[in-house]
């Protein structure tokens, strides 16, 4: 039996067993927000209070190594990211939320410059 797959990734994903492989796959008993990007299908059955644990005691969220981005950036994304509605991100819809965040961060820059425009039109009417 191959531990590395060999075909289609959606393939292989969907249906490991059928390219002899093993699946790893964990399906959670509740559903876990933290990680929205990932979707688990049913193969072992886990407490959620067992992977709190863990993830607690072997990777605390405050931990530097999980500081993908610069605190500046990731202030800023999250606001974008809060201004989209923060839609849940799923396999279907990762890469059109990823290039909304990417044209709003584009044009920050554009949106910057009207709040600065407004801010002297404001000032001129409380003249």
């Amino acid at each position: 039996m191959h531990i590395l797959p060999h075909g289609v990734p959606n393939d292989i994903y969907h249906s490991p067993e059928r390219y002899g492989c093993l699946d790893f796959k964990v399906k959670f008993l509740e559903s876990y927000t933290h990680f929205p990007i990932l979707i688990y299908i049913p193969q072992i059955q886990v407490e959620q209070a067992a992977i709190d644990h863990v993830r607690q005691e072997f990777a605390p969220s405050d931990n530097l190594v999980f500081q993908l981005v610069p605190p500046e950036f990731g202030e800023y994304a999250g606001i974008l990211f809060e201004s989209m509605g923060s839609p849940d991100i799923n396999s279907e819809n990762i890469w059109e939320i990823y290039r909304e965040l990417v044209y709003r961060f584009e044009h920050l820059d554009d949106t910057v410059d009207f709040i600065e425009q407004l801010q002297v039109y404001f000032n001129l009417l409380d003249d």
